[in-house]
């Protein structure tokens, strides 16, 4: 008799038990953006660039992008880690906030800063508009003050690549 209470206790559970391995990602996104810093006044520093989001969960993310600068700079190179934290388990939120590293090359050296990212994307739909600012050395300018320290935003689209 207890193993039967075992068996059927087991057995309805089963159905509503998650299976790992049936849980899809979303697809991977190719996007496309511009942007400025806000750094030495309201904006300047404008670029346009592209960037890709690989899913490694629902809510986290690989986000690699880069920028040409129409003026100043030449290029720039960032790698975040996205997290979706509020919404369903699916990631619905539109709300992401992120953690990364970012390299300018300027005319004839590089610099490295450490990079903290919040936006905002319409999470459903095959092209999703988004903004996001980008605050680069925000990390070190808190332990050195004498550290560079700026603001970016950002603008663009993504696209489901499926």
């Amino acid at each position: 008799m207890r193993q039967t209470l075992l068996v059927v206790a087991a057995l309805s559970f089963w159905p509503v038990l998650p299976v790992f391995g049936q849980q899809t990602l979303p697809p991977v996104r190719l996007g496309a953006h511009v942007g400025g810093n806000m750094m030495d006044g309201p904006f300047d520093m404008y670029r346009v660039g592209g960037q890709l989001v690989i899913p490694v969960s629902a809510r986290l993310a690989i986000s690699p992008s880069v920028s040409r600068f129409l003026d100043g700079a030449q290029w720039e190179f960032t790698a975040a880690l996205r997290y979706r934290p509020f919404g369903t388990r699916e990631g619905s939120s539109p709300l992401y906030l992120g953690l990364g590293a970012a390299g300018v090359r300027w005319e004839s050296m590089g610099r490295g800063y450490d990079l903290v990212i919040t936006g905002f994307e319409f999470p459903n739909g095959c092209l999703r508009p988004y903004a996001e600012l980008q605050f680069l050395g925000f990390m070190f300018h808190l332990v050195d003050p004498a550290q560079d320290f700026g603001v970016q935003a950002h603008a663009g689209m993504t696209w489901a690549v499926r």
